[in-house]
């Protein structure tokens, strides 16, 4: 497998993080899904938890719910410490349970990050929320990853996009980046068109600003050329 120059395999770069995001933090390495759209596997290898982290209260975990319980609540504790904590990564709603809300719903005004990648995990990424919802966490704090332009249709993004925004959640498109692309934003899956790849960033990701205008009548290219 092709990968880039500046992807990392094998020991880490020391002071690597600090450098990179000063409030990160990272208690786990690896994950147990095989996503085809992920390169985490290649990157980082099989799942392991980490004996020792830096300080921080962003938490840079690809999958911190596949830990352990004594590790998972080291990590509850550690977080404890600041004003603020953010699961920047993502929680695998798969895995949530409530005992994990209840632990996250503790700690100091949380931001929790779940991913809604395929529209067949509808059940189990609304159970997630439900859960966090019930254990305290406003619904202003659980953001939701929607990955667009891999193996979907724009009508299948559409509908993964309006129905977390409908349920009053944070929605945030990721555009699919192949780890062999050499240039940001140059894969267009057949299904799409680079036009609409970008109309949906645009809309999606700055939703608060567009809120008076309906999806379907967001004019992307209007757009760029009222605001050059």
């Amino acid at each position: 497998m092709w990968v880039p120059d500046w992807v990392q395999i094998g020991e880490p770069i020391p002071q690597a993080l600090e450098y990179h995001y000063i409030t990160a933090t990272r208690t786990t390495k690896g994950c147990i899904r095989k996503c085809p759209f992920c390169a985490v596997p290649q990157i980082e290898g099989k799942f392991r938890e980490l004996k020792k982290w830096r300080k921080g209260m962003v938490l840079i975990d690809n999958n911190l719910l596949a830990a352990s319980k004594r590790h998972f609540i080291k990590v509850m504790d550690h977080l404890k410490k600041y004003k603020w904590c953010d699961f920047s990564q993502g929680l695998d709603s798969r895995l949530l349970t409530k005992w994990h809300a209840e632990k996250i719903a503790g700690l100091s005004r949380p931001t929790v990050r779940l991913a809604w990648d395929y529209t067949s995990y509808e059940s189990s990424f609304f159970q997630a929320c439900e859960l966090l919802e019930k254990a305290g966490i406003p619904k202003r704090k659980i953001n939701c990853y929607v990955l667009i332009g891999f193996n979907d249709t724009p009508e299948d993004a559409l509908y993964r996009l309006q129905t977390i925004d409908n349920q009053g959640y944070v929605v945030f498109p990721m555009r699919y980046q192949p780890l062999n692309a050499k240039t940001k934003n140059e894969y267009v899956h057949k299904n799409w068109t680079d036009y609409e790849l970008k109309r949906y960033m645009k809309y999606w990701s700055s939703k608060r600003y567009f809120a008076g205008i309906p999806f379907e009548d967001f004019d992307y290219n209007l757009h760029r050329r009222l605001t050059r």
